[in-house]
């Protein structure tokens, strides 16, 4: 169960009226390092969503031609409105 987890990832609890509580504060995922399916778990189970995610446009290919990031005109909303299009086109298609 859930007692298991913390005692998995060293995290020192104790029962408090049918709860438990976390004795000091850790860090269950650091920067740049790889999550673990424990780590992940102990995520979901204090309802933590540690993670995000952007899209960078680096270049972009157009009419035969690579432009490079700094020749890149568009905004983020436009990037989306455009992804989003695709994305329901590809939808319907299944």
């Amino acid at each position: 169960g859930k007692v298991q987890i913390f005692q998995k990832l060293n995290v020192p609890t104790k029962a408090v009226k049918n709860m438990l509580e976390i004795q000091k504060d850790i860090h269950i995922i650091k920067k740049g390092e790889k999550v673990t399916a424990t780590g992940s778990e102990l995520c979901r189970l204090l309802a933590l969503k540690p993670f995000s995610y952007k899209l960078e446009m680096k270049k972009i290919w157009m009419n035969g031609a690579v432009l490079e990031e700094d020749m890149i005109n568009i905004s983020s909303a436009d990037i989306l409105k455009t992804f989003q299009s695709h994305v329901t086109s590809l939808a319907a298609l299944s």
